[in-house]
């Protein structure tokens, strides 16, 4: 059985990908023992050295970069820890996200974060600009989330809470939403873009399993075979200039993007009708990606 496979059993991948990947959340119950071969809590100090950046989060997801020796300090003070990029310091965290990015084929980043709270400390309300599943390791830890997605495939994360509503957002309230007590071995995936929010109830050691959809849509894949394809061009390849005061209103600007615009609309047309060559377009993009 494949490591994606013991994550999500007893739900198959299969039904993982057509009901719930990017779509709604899901919550699997399990033994306090399923992530023991993936992770345990003594494991959390080690190679701290390679991770890719340490934080500890406060109320109102104020935040900040630390040291390994602020830890202690900072969750004493009432911090969450948020350790980013497990996996370089963890080879079986390295081999769990390249096995689950080849499982999906998936085109995005796939890596892993550690989330350190002591009871009481947590999260406020947001949501991430990636797909967010949790494998609860040790301790219990309260969530609450919508159905829904606020925003489909968000290109960043929300605004700190202080922030929300000057940037137009209106978080939901706890009583509008679903809840959940992960234990050990509970395993919670959210699409992205939706809110939630959580709580220890006991000391908690969690790891995010994250998808990141950014730079990995079909519209990236179509504009890299684009921008390869328009560089045969002369046009396409000569600098922009102008003594126009307006440059962007230069005839000759207008000209020159007009022919540009032309060529890219009759190559799009093509690649629309070549079944061969679009199979190509996205084989290359999944074989330069994964």
């Amino acid at each position: 059985m494949d490591v994606l496979s013991e994550i999500l059993s007893p739900v198959s991948v299969e039904e993982f990908i057509e009901r719930y990947f990017e779509r709604c959340p899901l919550f699997i119950p399990g033994p306090d023992d399923k992530f023991d071969n993936l992770f345990r809590t003594a494991d959390f100090k080690d190679n701290l050295d390679k991770v890719d950046d340490i934080r500890a989060v406060f109320p109102l997801l104020r935040q900040a970069h630390i040291g390994i020796a602020d830890i202690p300090d900072m969750l004493r003070a009432g911090a969450s820890i948020c350790v980013t990029g497990m996996q370089e310091g963890h080879e079986t965290l390295g081999r769990m996200t390249a096995a689950v990015r080849t499982r999906l084929h998936y085109t995005g980043k796939v890596s892993v974060r550690a989330y350190l709270s002591q009871k009481g400390s947590g999260f406020d309300m947001h949501f991430d600009a990636r797909v967010a599943s949790t494998l609860q390791i040790s301790g219990k830890k309260r969530w609450w989330y919508k159905l829904d997605p606020k925003t489909r495939y968000p290109k960043k994360n929300s605004p700190h809470t202080e922030y929300l509503r000057e940037a137009g957002f209106e978080p939901p309230e706890k009583a509008d939403m679903e809840t959940v007590l992960l234990s050990p071995g509970d395993f919670l995936c959210l699409p992205a873009g939706t809110w939630h929010c959580a709580k220890a109830e006991e000391d908690s050691l969690a790891l995010n399993l994250a998808f990141d959809h950014e730079n990995a849509s079909p519209g990236d894949c179509l504009l890299t075979y684009l921008k390869a394809l328009i560089d045969t061009r002369t046009e396409s390849r000569s600098p922009m200039y102008s003594l126009n005061a307006t440059p962007w209103s230069d005839p000759q600007t207008v000209q020159t993007l007009t022919t540009v615009v032309d060529d890219l609309m009759e190559r799009l047309k093509l690649l629309r009708d070549d079944k061969e060559e679009l199979e190509r377009v996205a084989r290359d993009w999944f074989e330069r990606t994964i």
